[in-house]
């Protein structure tokens, strides 16, 4: 594709819709001497210009200005025409301008220009504003509008728009040192383009590139430009022309003329002066002395762009300079500069220096002129070649990259010049079978080949012919017969491209060898023929028809006999009947559309019909057919085969319907039905019960299980999988999947199907399965209940004996202490016995209140309060280094429950949280209210529905696994060392729960602590607040009668003589009945009965009653061991009801006994 300017006149631009201009004349030229024709498009922004080239996608661009940085993905042809670059101003400011005259000015030039690199280099020593503009015409407009203050263009360009828009305010008002010198530019992803075009444009004949100049491009401004201003224009002209020739020299001849033309000087000093300070070239004057020291008068302000130093620095110490240089080219430089002065011309030299650690290549020009002291006077300039240096380097690289893939490549290459081999690699010779080069080398390409070629050719003509074709398209293949230097025949395909390499115009030649394709054609012919005879023996029938209406066929085999009972002759050339009357009537026209439908997509086709056998039975045919091309590329005829496939269509019949019955019983059933194979891929998926796929069926299909299920479920269906196909037999699962977001439990039927599947019939069974756990549960909780009450019935029993035995302990103890003096020795052994007595019953009032056979005296209590008077005591429970945290609820109403039993818990549950923490910690008591409906308690058979006091005791201790937490309330169950517990803390606060009705929930995991939520159920109405119960002090000592009942022998022993020793009269009776005998006979009056609540025979409740009746008045104490009867529900004694727990003290005995019967 060719990209064109199509906004710079007259140079190229875009008139009517078309390419025109001066680049537009010489591309007509170049087309019509390449026989091409390019793709022409025009650009309206030139910065796109060069990414395209730089890309390939733009392969031309006809008019281009060469820069350095164009140069790494542009080659340049030579220019075909140079325009000055002029400055543009307004009419108003008159007189020659330089760019030096416009400091502190605004200057327009075309963004992407190679004039803007230009300018923007000149602001830098001139020191201007650079306005970037769109195209020629926009500066040309701002300039006129004073928007800025000059505009720098090429003067064709310029003089175009002045004069086609007659813009009468503007004038050449100076010139540049710079011109635009126009080339075609090719990308240089395109060599051998260039190098066509490059010829094309040495082809033009100079005449025709004159006119074609002379036409586009003049310096006549007809409109808006002044004679005057045409003057400085040739003047400029004229004047750049004889600065480039005098540049080299001009310092000689100022020095042969200093002393007879010192005024000259000194009148155009200024002018020189200012010429060599806007140069872009370093202009400098030194002395070399004998000694090789270097000094500078001069040296232009240019220095500092190139080496970084000012101007003055230098001429003040030359040596920063020369130190930039390398002593050895110092050296060099200085030798050739003295040979310079003998030889009496100018010294060219190149060399590098270093800056900021870059290598800067310069080319300096100098005149040296020796002194009479034996000096060297030096003048000349010098100017940065870094760019031509870095790009000859890179030409090297590729011409060096070039012969080494020409000598190391595994093709065979060759390079022709004009019609000889000029040079080859290592392949072409192996490929000859030459020995040497010179055995090819200066030989013409027939002369390597047989008289004449395949094709009947001359060699020599032949080869003549494809080498100028080469040079004429630019490249040629071909295949071509050479011959070995064994004489054997040698055909290659070859490949020639003009080149250009080191200034030579060469074909570059590459020869790949198709022996083995030429072996492969034959072995092909002879497949081809094998093809043929295997298709006669192809079990169906093959046939070659045409395509007419009745498929008229040109061959068919003999099968064809077996199919439809008619010989092969009877359809040759439709001799008896054609091939589309055998063809059942209903199955032609669909065969037909078939048919038509893949010759016009040009595809094979496949139809299978029905034909009509001559018995009169139908044969149902399978055929494959395509279109044979003719050489015009026209259908020719048709090609195919066809065999009968009617056992296979009876088959797929009965399959069809065995299936659909398959589908209808399936369709019947509400389970998941699976067929998969042995690696466990989804090969058919039922239509029912689709909600309970784990993923839709559309997903499921041609996955395998490891794909879709839970890795820990995938080997476990595999194995079953893999095992109902080796025993064959069905197998029965189990499994449970997520669906839903909730766990289905499925029941699956594993049968074999095929020998590589089997069916996999799933049924929900969630509903069975939480039924059964839910059954599982609730019998592991009625166990645990019944583990539970068997327990506390054995303690109940086991307490109650207890007691009375150490009711005796204690009382015949108290006895025995009473009668001893002060300070007797055995006073301390009945001491001990005494206190031991007392930790046994401490130990048997736990047993019961674990039963809930403890003796309670419940009152209406704020919790709050209760639990605020134990604090003091809790913390000297727990230490010092365990905070205790108390946060109490707002808001509770009170509760009816004994306070010691709260007491008795929060002793058991801080002592507990005390031993878990190991250390430091925190244990936090804390109450709210909470309410139980009938739906939260129903998964928990234990609670109960109604408000609750919730009092809740946490620590930051280790925690308890699951196997601690289910035996956590079992009585003597502790995970304390042996010595360190009872195991009966828990047991006693279950125990208190349960006597209040109340439940206990627990939450612990190892190393998360453990929370204790106690819950207190609130009495159904509001009981009324407890009077404060101030027991008076009674003496302990009485007069009185008292009927003592105990069925124990040994207690109402000893507790007659405890009463006795208070100076009670004692009538004690061992039987319900004889108590009432004795109360009938006694003459005086019996103050107070004392019973057991258990005896023989009737309880102590229904004695009271039956006595009562003889002795009105009579006041009762009733003792026990438990509660019993006397206790109306979970051991809360009756209102009014007096009662002392056994075992008792005689201190105790005396207070209950008086406090009843002053009470």
């Amino acid at each position: 594709m060719l990209l064109y300017d199509a906004g710079f006149p007259p140079i190229e631009f875009e008139a009517g819709g078309r390419f025109v201009g001066l680049g537009a004349d010489v591309i007509d030229e170049v087309e019509k001497i390449l026989g091409v024709r390019f793709i022409k498009r025009p650009n309206r922004d030139w910065t796109r210009v060069l990414p395209a080239l730089a890309s390939g996608r733009c392969a031309v661009a006809p008019t281009i200005v060469r820069t350095a940085e164009r140069e790494k993905h542009v080659f340049f042809t030579t220019p075909y025409a140079t325009s000055p670059i002029v400055i543009i101003t307004r009419q108003d400011r008159s007189g020659r301008l330089s760019l030096a005259d416009l400091a502190g000015r605004r200057l327009g030039v075309v963004a992407g220009y190679a004039s803007e690199n230009y300018l923007r280099d000149q602001a830098l020593i001139n020191r201007f504003e650079v306005v970037p503009v769109a195209n020629v015409a926009e500066g040309l407009e701002r300039v006129s509008f004073g928007e800025i203050d000059a505009f720098v263009e090429s003067l064709a360009a310029a003089a175009y728009y002045i004069d086609k828009h007659s813009i009468p305010n503007l004038r050449v008002a100076g010139q540049t040192d710079y011109s635009f010198e126009f080339s075609v530019g090719i990308s240089r992803r395109y060599p051998l383009l260039f190098s066509s075009v490059q010829k094309a444009l040495n082809a033009i004949p100079a005449e025709k590139l004159a006119q074609d100049r002379q036409r586009w491009i003049t310096l006549k401004v007809e409109s808006g430009l002044d004679p005057q201003t045409r003057l400085a224009i040739k003047l400029s002209a004229i004047f750049g022309l004889i600065l480039i020739l005098s540049l080299s020299a001009s310092s000689v001849v100022l020095k042969r003329r200093l002393n007879a033309r010192v005024s000259d000087l000194r009148q155009s000093e200024a002018r020189y002066r200012r010429l060599a300070e806007n140069a872009p070239a370093v202009v400098y004057q030194f002395r070399l002395s004998p000694e090789d020291e270097l000094s500078f008068s001069y040296v232009s302000e240019a220095v500092r762009r190139l080496t970084g130093l000012g101007p003055d620095a230098i001429m003040r110490d030359a040596s920063l300079l020369s130190a930039q240089v390398p002593d050895s080219e110092l050296r060099r430089l200085y030798a050739e500069l003295r040979s310079a002065v003998l030889s009496g011309r100018p010294h060219q030299a190149d060399f590098s220096f270093q800056r900021a650690g870059q290598t800067i290549w310069v080319e300096a020009f100098t005149t040296p002129e020796r002194q009479a002291d034996g000096s060297l006077l030096c003048d000349g300039f010098l100017m940065d070649v870094s760019e031509r240096m870095q790009a000859q380097a890179a030409l090297r690289e590729t011409e060096a990259r070039f012969l080494e893939v020409y000598r190391c490549s595994s093709d065979a290459i060759l390079l022709i010049d004009g019609e000889r081999f000029v040079d080859c690699n290592d392949a072409a010779l192996r490929l000859l079978g030459y020995a040497a080069r010179e055995d090819v080398l200066n030989r013409h390409p027939a002369e390597l080949s047989p008289p004449t070629q395949p094709d009947g050719c001359d060699s020599y003509e032949k080869a003549r012919h494809m080498m100028s074709q080469a040079r004429e398209k630019g490249s040629l293949h071909f295949e071509w017969m050479h011959r070995k230097a064994d004489g054997s025949e040698l055909p290659v395909e070859i490949s020639l491209t003009p080149i250009v390499h080191a200034g030579r115009n060469l074909i570059y030649c590459v020869w790949y060898d198709i022996s083995e394709r030429r072996r492969l054609e034959r072995e092909l012919k002879l497949q081809q023929n094998r093809f043929e005879s295997l298709v006669r023996s192809f079990p169906g029938t093959v046939y070659q028809c045409r395509n007419d209406e009745s498929w008229t066929m040109l061959y068919m085999s003999r099968e064809i006999d077996s199919i439809t009972g008619y010989p092969t002759s009877d359809f040759i050339d439709n001799r008896v009947r054609s091939y589309e009357s055998v063809i059942h009537p209903a199955d032609r026209e669909p065969v037909r559309r078939a048919v038509a439908a893949a010759l016009e997509g040009h595809q094979f086709w496949k139809v299978e019909y029905r034909v009509l056998h001559s018995n009169g039975s139908q044969r149902w045919v399978h055929e494959e057919g395509w279109g044979v091309a003719a050489a015009d590329g026209s259908l020719d005829h048709l090609d195919g085969y066809l065999f009968d496939v009617t056992d296979r269509k009876l088959a797929e019949e009965a399959l069809v319907t065995s299936e659909a019955k398959l589908r209808a019983l399936f369709g019947a059933m509400q389970d998941v039905i699976l067929v998969l194979d042995r690696q466990g891929r989804y090969i058919e998926i039922g239509p029912t019960a689709t909600n309970l796929l784990y993923r839709p069926a559309a997903e499921l299909l041609g996955k395998t299980i490891h794909e879709v299920l839970p890795p820990n479920l995938t080997s476990l269906c595999l194995g079953y999988i893999a095992e109902v196909l080796a025993q064959g037999s069905s197998r029965l699962l189990d499994y449970c999947l997520e669906i839903g977001g909730r766990p289905v439990w499925f029941a699956a039927s594993i049968s074999p199907f095929t020998p590589e599947s089997v069916l996999w019939v799933a049924r929900d069974i969630t509903e069975r399965r939480e039924a059964e756990q839910e059954s599982e549960k609730l019998r592991a909780q009625l166990a645990q209940a019944q583990k539970m009450e068997s327990v506390g019935r054995l303690a109940g029993g086991v307490a109650h004996d207890f007691n009375n035995m150490l009711g005796v302990i204690i009382g015949h103890t108290e006895l025995a202490l009473d009668q001893l003096e002060d300070g007797h020795p055995v006073a301390v052994d009945l001491q001990e016995i005494r206190k031991a007595a007392q930790r046994s019953a401490d130990l048997t009032r736990q047993l019961l209140a674990f039963a809930r056979k403890q003796t309670v005296m419940p009152k209406v209590l704020d919790i709050n309060a209760t639990v605020e008077g134990m604090l003091k005591m809790l913390r000297r429970l727990i230490g010092e280094d365990i905070v205790l945290n108390w946060q109490p609820g707002a808001g509770l109403e009170p509760l009816l429950m004994d306070p010691s039993q709260v007491d008795q818990i929060l002793a058991n549950l801080c002592v507990n949280a005390r031993d878990a923490i190991a250390g430091r910690g925190t244990i936090t008591i804390s109450t709210t209210k909470a309410n139980f409906d009938a739906a939260a308690c129903a998964a928990s058979p234990d609670h109960l529905p109604g408000d609750f006091i919730v009092l809740a005791v946490s620590d930051d201790g280790c925690g308890m696994p699951p196997a601690v937490l289910e035996k956590l309330f079992e009585p003597f169950f502790t995970t304390k060392e042996i010595g360190k517990g009872t195991g009966l803390g828990l047991a006693t606060v279950y125990g208190i729960v349960k006597q209040n009705r109340g439940f206990i929930t627990v939450a612990s995991a190892p190393a998360q602590g453990t929370t204790f939520n106690i819950h207190l159920p609130l009495p159904s109405k509001q009981p009324e607040q407890s009077a404060v119960d101030a027991h008076p002090c009674f003496p302990d000592q009485g007069h009185e009668t008292i009927l003592l009942v105990e069925d124990e022998a040994a207690i109402l022993n000893m507790t007659k003589q405890m009463l006795t020793s208070l100076g009670y009269k004692v009538l004690a009776t061992a039987s319900p009945e004889e108590a009432q005998r004795l109360a009938r006979e006694h003459r005086g009056r019996i103050d107070l009965l004392i019973t057991d609540v258990i005896m023989p025979g009737i309880n102590g409740r229904e004695l009271a009653r039956g006595i009562q009746t003889d002795q009105p008045g009579l006041r009762h104490l009733f003792m026990s061991g438990y509660t019993a009867n006397v206790i109306a529900q979970h051991g809360v004694l009756d209102a009014g009801e007096n009662f002392i727990q056994k075992p008792f003290s005689l201190q105790e005995l005396a207070s209950k006994v008086r406090q009843t019967l002053e009470g």
